[in-house]
């Protein structure tokens, strides 16, 4: 639809139609002075008003024509400006071909991915951007293309190879689309560089791989400390299925430890330190005691706050030492089977340094045994191996299992009481330690 004429041309229109009509009353004015000289004829005058008011319309249809080509193509510069500005910032790669494979357009992100300049591939086969032998295939898809052009080529994106400039294999993620245009088929692909990607990827199978096998326990916990994830390890270790354990607050899988952590402190102290570790006796379904070593680490977002935590989880109860690298026998007593002053004073070290950390007092105790002697029997070196396996066998059964019972000399057993609250509650312990050797020598006499 043509657009109305300017105002000025309107003008410009009635002033001509005025003066035509002020000639033609001038004309007939003459016409009646028989002196006057011959005038034009009435059919002439006619015509020529007539073709001056078809040349009036034409110029007006010309302008209002220019008028519209002139929008039209500011309307066509302004797309294409603002189509040119979105393809050259956008993060993807965007390469146009034509009917021929021939490249029309390689945006910076483009160049940015495969290290050529636009000047160096312009007017090239885009197969240079491919290796082999996609390469060879590539001319035979555009041409299967071109000859079904009602075909259209899938929306969805898929994964390839792309060669960069200094010879490199890059893993690309694809999408092509295909037009018509008056100057025949164009394709165009819309790439992106996803080699972070697939790096980021194989990370995160080898995580979940090492978290699913590792042999420590390993929990996810939530801003609000309860469990969101937990590995086999872990829930192997604690006794627990995983849906007993998930959404549960990590604090509540200890509260029936000898000795629970101070949960309060415990956060305190990751929140500050960033790590917290610690060692927790606890007590297994088949009443045997363990201990487990339990570390807390944050994960941090972008400012540094605590989004997550890691615990990880050990069973230290037997810990690689003596132990692990000795035979039985050199850390055993042979007549008694209890451990000998080498491994108490392993274990000893072991136990102080829990209660440090427990802050809580050791207790150590050296039993001496003295069997009454007859003058019609002298005690024998038999007679204390037998005394002291009989003990070997009544006394744990009186202890804790967190108590340590060690030969010490041939007459003498050692033993090591952790986890005491303070001085009454170790006056306490001995005087029950003492009642019950009395007892035992008792049990023992014939």
């Amino acid at each position: 639809m043509l657009r109305p004429p300017p105002a000025a041309l309107l003008t410009a229109a009635m002033a001509s139609m005025h003066y035509l009509s002020m000639l033609s009353l001038r004309l007939e004015h003459a016409a009646v002075h028989p002196a006057a000289e011959p005038q034009l004829r009435p059919e002439t005058l006619a015509l020529i008003v007539a073709f001056v008011s078809l040349l009036v319309v034409v110029v007006l249809g010309l302008a209002s024509t220019i008028l519209r080509y002139r929008d039209l193509w500011q309307a066509v510069a302004i797309r294409d400006a603002r189509l040119a500005a979105m393809i050259n910032t956008a993060s993807h790669g965007v390469i146009t071909i034509n009917a021929q494979g021939l490249m029309q357009d390689f945006n910076p992100a483009a160049q940015q991915i495969f290290g050529y300049s636009r000047d160096e591939v312009l007017g090239r086969n885009v197969s240079m951007l491919m290796p082999s032998p996609l390469a060879e295939q590539h001319d035979a898809h555009v041409q299967k293309h071109i000859n079904q052009p009602d075909k259209p080529i899938g929306a969805h994106s898929r994964e390839v190879l792309g060669l960069r400039k200094d010879g490199r294999l890059i893993p690309i993620e694809l999408t092509i689309g295909k037009a018509q245009t008056p100057s025949g088929t164009i394709f165009v692909g819309y790439l992106q560089d996803i080699s972070e990607r697939k790096r980021t990827d194989a990370q995160l199978r080898i995580a979940a791989s090492v978290f699913q096998h590792v042999r420590e326990g390993v929990a996810i916990v939530d801003a609000n400390h309860n469990i969101s994830e937990a590995n086999p390890a872990f829930l192997r270790l604690l006794e627990q299925t995983r849906d007993s354990c998930i959404g549960k607050p990590l604090e509540a899988l200890y509260e029936d430890a000898d000795l629970p952590p101070d949960t309060g402190k415990l956060w305190k102290t990751v929140a500050t330190a960033h790590y917290w570790q610690d060692e927790i006796t606890l007590t297994r379904r088949d009443s045997s005691a363990w201990v487990l070593r339990l570390s807390i680490s944050p994960v941090l977002n972008e400012l540094q706050r605590p989004h997550h935590f890691i615990a990880v989880a050990s069973d230290v109860t037997e810990r690689p030492g003596l132990e692990a690298q000795l035979p039985h026998d050199a850390l055993h007593d042979a007549a008694t089977g209890l451990p000998n002053p080498q491994l108490f004073m392993a274990r000893l070290g072991s136990q102080l340094q829990h209660s440090q950390r427990k802050s809580t007092f050791l207790g150590v105790a050296i039993v001496q045994l003295s069997p009454q002697a007859s003058p019609a029997t002298q005690p024998t070196a038999a007679n204390h191996d037998a005394a002291m396996a009989w003990l070997a066998q009544w006394l744990p059964q009186q202890l804790r299992s967190t108590d340590t019972l060690a030969r010490w000399q041939d007459h003498q057993l050692a033993l090591a009481l952790p986890g005491i609250q303070d001085p009454a509650a170790w006056l306490h312990m001995t005087q029950r330690l003492a009642q019950t050797l009395v007892e035992a020598q008792q049990l023992c006499q014939p």
